[in-house]
């Protein structure tokens, strides 16, 4: 199983929001298109060219709060197909 499936299958599990790295979460939203913008900040911001809206990521040390996976999860959903 790619790592990318992987990523997949655990965004899919909502139980498992708690356990997401912030190097997972950007390389599944790599992996999707998004690019990464240097904000010179603790945030991570990704755009994508098929959304309006970015994603914001916050670091809070190794793990990100299940928040940003649910907005990754909605960001995700919202690509055009």
């Amino acid at each position: 199983m790619s790592s990318k499936s992987k990523l997949l299958a655990k965004l899919s599990n909502v139980a498992s929001d708690k356990g997401w790295t912030l190097a997972d979460a950007e390389m599944l939203l790599t992996l999707h298109g998004f690019t990464k913008r240097n904000t010179g900040s603790s945030h991570r911001v990704f755009t994508h060219p098929g959304l309006r809206d970015a994603v914001t990521l916050a670091a809070h040390g190794k793990g990100i709060k299940p928040i940003y996976i649910k907005i990754i999860r909605q960001a995700l959903a919202d690509l055009p197909k």
